[in-house]
């Protein structure tokens, strides 16, 4: 009886580590996915992989391809220098860009953020100093405009201004208006799924260009960060990108991203085509299945059924993933037809909830099936996100609904604790909410905040000045 609870406790722990392989699997974007399937690949010689481009996107640990160049930050951040990345979350950058088989280039940045943003939320006046923010950005994507130009370009207060350049952070691809490079990583940092903290503290001290220098006992010792921490920071950090702007079009060259979700109008019909297989060739190996089947030698046979079970898992992943990113997305664009049809017309209002209960999913099935992953169509290019404009509040963890009021009360109690000398930003309040399973956005995070009567980070800072 005891082995037969063992056996089915086995079992359980097998079936959990499966499924929870393949909402990782399913919340994957296109760059993440590729990357994936090669480190299977390079573990499992059942599976038979191989990128449509020929292209090698890292090698070992340092995160960078095989013909990345050196190059320091600042050189990669300011002047355009060789920051290489691959497999990263947003997979932009002139590292992670790779040439698409397609001769439609990504719209140009300003559209790209337009698309994404929920405009029926903003004031006339605030669509118009959006605008005028989104215009500023420079080629990386930066903001090095003064806020102050547009609170008086506008006729609005500074405070909200700031609230439209936080709003601008939250969107893809992650760091963009930013006012520094460190600003800029630190925002890409934010947004990791797994925090570094000590890669947040090594920027935020002010010692990238020492990292980059590889003075890592001396930051070290400098942090009390023990040195594994900080080796581990600096392999984080070189798989950020520099400058978020970058992938698009502009006068010194195009570069190209390819799309996850192609969208073809088709007898007045959107229809919609998963490209992201398109990256790469994935198949189990004949000759070793045939080699499991007429081996006699009982090692070299059980190395092969766990090597086979292991290569059929991730088919199944992969056919799972494209299923599902296939079925969210036509139903998002079934939603908003009118607007891959008809010129002029605008996104309707659609929640991740109501995708779900209308392909009786999880909430946060959706929510994965949509993460990281971008549309193409003959409007232009966007995040599959920017389908669901004025998109509800979901807890991160089981995808529900958060109530305001409880959402309120969780940014009243941060605020209450935080240390007034260094007073939480908008966004670091999100990623604390993240950590309590509540996801919400920057915006989100800056309206209760609002109503509750509280001011923002600078204001609050200055409170706490003497005179």
């Amino acid at each position: 009886m005891k082995l037969t609870q063992e056996t089915q406790q086995k079992q359980t722990q097998m079936l959990s580590q499966q499924m929870i392989q393949t909402l990782s699997v399913l919340q994957m974007s296109s760059p993440e996915l590729a990357a994936y399937v090669e480190e299977k690949a390079l573990e499992n010689p059942l599976i038979e992989f191989e990128r449509r481009d020929g292209s090698v996107y890292f090698s070992g640990s340092s995160g960078k391809p095989q013909n990345g160049s050196g190059g320091s930050w600042e050189e990669a951040g300011n002047r355009g220098g060789s920051w290489e990345k691959a497999g990263n979350r947003g997979g932009f950058g002139e590292g992670g860009a790779e040439p698409s088989d397609s001769s439609d280039p990504y719209e140009d940045l300003s559209l790209f953020l337009r698309l994404q943003l929920p405009m029926a939320e903003y004031s006339r006046q605030e669509q118009q100093a959006l605008m005028y923010l989104i215009d500023s950005l420079d080629e990386r994507g930066y903001l090095d405009s003064p806020v102050v130009d547009a609170a008086e370009v506008f006729g609005i207060s500074r405070g909200v201004v700031e609230r439209l350049v936080e709003d601008l952070r939250t969107l893809d691809p992650p760091g963009i208006a930013a006012g520094s490079l460190e600003e800029c990583l630190l925002l890409q940092l934010y947004r990791l799924e797994e925090r570094c903290p000590a890669a947040e503290e090594i920027i935020a001290a002010g010692f990238l260009e020492k990292l980059a220098g590889r003075r890592l006992k001396q930051i070290s010792g400098a942090l009390k960060i023990p040195l594994p921490k900080v080796t581990e920071a600096l392999e984080v950090i070189r798989t950020l990108d520099p400058r978020p702007g970058a992938a698009f079009a502009h006068e010194r060259g195009n570069y190209y991203i390819r799309p996850d979700v192609l969208v073809e109008v088709v007898d007045g019909n959107p229809e919609v085509h998963v490209n992201e297989r398109k990256e790469f060739s994935f198949g189990i190996s004949d000759y070793y299945k045939n080699l499991l089947r007429t081996t006699e030698d009982q090692e070299t046979a059980e190395y092969l059924r766990r090597k086979l079970a292991d290569a059929e898992a991730v088919a199944m992943d992969l056919q799972n993933r494209e299923s599902t990113l296939k079925r969210v997305a036509q139903a998002a664009v079934d939603r908003q037809r009118s607007w891959f049809t008809e010129k002029g017309s605008h996104l309707l209002p659609l929640t991740i909830q109501e995708v779900a209960e209308l392909l009786g999913v999880h909430p946060s099935t959706v929510s994965r099936a949509v993460r990281g992953k971008y549309l193409q169509c003959v409007r232009g290019t966007l995040a599959l996100r920017g389908l669901f404009p004025g998109g509800t509040v979901l807890d991160s963890f089981s995808g529900d609904e958060v109530a305001p009021d409880a959402a309120r009360e969780a940014i009243r109690a941060l605020i209450a604790e935080e240390n007034t000398e260094r007073p939480y930003s908008d966004g670091a309040l999100q990623s604390l909410l993240e950590k309590k399973d509540i996801r919400i956005a920057r915006r989100t995070v800056a309206k209760y905040r609002a109503e509750l009567g509280i001011p923002d980070r600078t204001g609050r800072q200055k409170a706490t000045v003497k005179p």
